[in-house]
């Protein structure tokens, strides 16, 4: 899976952007029958994967972990 992203941090009053790519991420897909997300069309979760910075100001770091759990607007099924 690749896919690309922005950031946006909140710092009490000022934000910053901040911009990664997500370009060699892997995630781990479950199909409707395994997933435990709502609706439960299924879901891909990456966790802990490293992204790097593409854009934003000086106050963002260069590299970050991505946790984040998706799920599709339909159901989608995973076949051999």
């Amino acid at each position: 899976m690749t896919g690309e992203g922005k950031v946006f941090v909140d710092c009490g009053g000022s934000s910053l952007e901040c911009e990664y790519d997500g370009q060699g991420l892997v995630g781990a897909a479950k199909g409707p029958l395994l997933s435990v997300q709502i609706p439960d069309n299924g879901e891909v979760s990456l966790k802990g994967q490293e992204v790097h910075q593409t854009g934003g100001g000086f106050f963002c770091p260069s590299e970050a972990k991505l946790d984040i759990v998706t799920t599709p607007l339909v159901a989608t099924y995973i076949g051999e």
